[in-house]
């Protein structure tokens, strides 16, 4: 049975977390004592020891050397809940309501999709309706909360009184037209404050880019 992690070294797994996902690479003691306000490397390399003694973390080291870097072991893995989350699926047919009870996470998503920030989430494609615009049903699509969104942008939006849906979104004065990528589907048109854009799709994961829908 693996050891708890007293609150320090709770606190150094929280920084390890953190600065990997800030930083794109395994952290050095100075900067996780910088982030937790510990004077001296020294602490924090006798925390990181405990760390690993108790199944936390492996310190990976070249030819005897010092470690130069830190691996997050599962145990770790289910403390933090490391990744970022998958918010369950959201229709790209008719627009329906998206529930999900739970929330799952996607672990070293940084190796799969370049750009990847901290606040990104993914969404699984449902549906049909954006095909024509590479959007197959069990895609992931990127998507990003405050990103910019430009006539033709493919977003997971939600839609008053009808839920959310994943369509390319047109603003038309004070009407917001949400256009499908397939023939099959008429685009939709509602009053303005009645959409509100959850994140804008920057990328399938592990496909092609995403084509804005005219």
């Amino acid at each position: 049975m693996t050891q708890a992690p007293t609150k320090r070294q709770a606190d150094v797994l929280t920084a390890i977390a953190r600065l990997m996902e800030d930083l794109g690479r395994s952290p050095s003691g100075p900067e996780i004592g910088d982030m937790l306000g510990m004077n001296h490397a020294s602490s924090v390399y006798q925390h990181l020891g405990e760390l690993e003694r108790k199944g936390f973390i492996e310190l990976i080291r070249s030819e005897g050397k010092k470690a130069n870097a830190i691996k997050l072991l599962g145990p770790a893995k289910s403390l933090l809940r490391v990744g970022w989350p998958l918010l369950g699926s959201i229709p790209a047919g008719p627009i329906s309501e998206v529930t999900s009870e739970d929330t799952t996470y996607i672990e070293g998503i940084e190796d799969l999709v370049p750009g990847v920030r901290r606040g990104d989430f993914f969404l699984e494609v449902e549906g049909d309706s954006m095909i024509e615009a590479g959007l197959e049903p069990g895609m992931l699509v990127h998507c990003r909360p405050d990103a910019y969104v430009t006539p033709g942008s493919v977003c997971a939006v939600w839609v008053e009184g009808e839920g959310g849906t994943l369509k390319a979104v047109h603003p038309q004065g004070t009407k917001v037209r949400l256009q499908p990528a397939n023939s099959r589907y008429e685009p939709r048109v509602f009053d303005a404050d009645q959409v509100r854009v959850r994140g804008v799709v920057i990328q399938s994961v592990g496909v092609r880019p995403i084509r804005a829908v005219s």
